[in-house]
């Protein structure tokens, strides 16, 4: 069964989005070239006052991982390194768009945002320890690699629904390959339009595109954020679809991505085991009043 979607209705749904402000599209720019000076990204974030003092607010908390303060957006960026802080500015935009319920995913309020939460922390594991270069992107890419289902899930009809659902169910498909062979796209390809709608980088609308089908791409920002998404939802248990996955599909999955960053098997199990910590430690930390403002680590 295939149904067709309104393609130009999806692009002009994902081009009404608020766009990003110009210092996380900016800082994003800039942490994915080579040739970026740390002088750089701490004079963007300097011209922003909230974000600096989000930032020190984080490298001060409990998430920075230090006994002695910083001071200085020098200091912060360091501790944290530019990935995460350029993820922690996309983050403090899209926080009231990944905290809202997902109209045909059944995804309740929350349950969204901590997923692509702890895909974040998972990439930014990732990127420490993976033998092969990474890029820091990855973070990002982990907070928004669903960002598509924000506007695919307004174009599912209870048809599509149901179609996809027998296919999980009696095919034995993931939700992914469902959702492919319904509606012939996926939201890893919304998210990309969206992507680009927000300006960021080629390499971390790639990221977004591929985060099921990394071997499409060969991208390692694929790899990291194909296996930050299994580590979010063996912690997170998504939705009823993704727990309905096959698990030696999952697993297969996971042995490919991970041989793929140069990471062993057992490496995956202490991925969940640091994302879980990780999580628990900022939870509930995330003001949706003041952005992303982790608070000195308090639950």
């Amino acid at each position: 069964m295939l149904l067709t979607l309104d393609h130009d209705a999806l692009v002009q749904s994902a081009y009404k989005l608020p766009p990003l402000p110009q210092t996380a599209a900016r800082l994003a720019a800039l942490v994915s070239r080579d040739d970026t000076e740390l002088g750089e990204i701490v004079e963007v974030i300097e011209l922003d006052p909230p974000l600096t003092l989000k930032l020190l607010r984080v490298a001060n908390s409990v998430f920075g991982a230090s006994r002695y303060p910083v001071g200085t957006v020098r200091d912060a960026v360091l501790r944290l390194g530019t990935g995460t802080v350029s993820g922690f500015a996309v983050a403090s935009c899209v926080k009231s768009l990944l905290g809202k319920t997902i109209p045909g995913y059944n995804l309740p309020v929350s349950e969204f945002w901590n997923h692509a939460l702890a895909a974040a922390f998972a990439a930014e594991i990732i990127i420490k320890f993976s033998k092969v270069s990474v890029s820091p992107l990855a973070f990002t890419a982990g907070l928004l690699h669903d960002i598509g289902k924000l506007v695919l899930g307004n174009f599912l009809s209870q048809e599509a629904l149901t179609w996809i659902s027998r296919a999980i169910q009696e095919g034995k498909q993931t939700a992914f390959q469902a959702e492919t062979e319904i509606l012939s796209l996926h939201h890893g390809e919304v998210g990309g339009v969206i992507a680009q709608h927000w300006g960021l980088p080629d390499c971390l609308v790639k990221g977004i595109i591929y985060h099921h089908n990394p071997d499409e791409c060969g991208e390692t920002i694929c790899y990291a954020t194909s296996l930050a998404n299994l580590v979010a939802h063996r912690l997170t248990a998504e939705h009823q679809a993704a727990s309905a996955e096959p698990e030696n599909n999952v697993a297969h999955d996971t042995a490919h991505d991970l041989e793929r960053l140069g990471l062993a098997q057992q490496n995956f199990t202490e991925l969940c085991v640091a994302v879980h910590d990780r999580v628990k430690m900022v939870s509930g930390q995330w003001d949706s009043d003041n952005g992303s403002d982790l608070k000195h680590g308090r639950p």
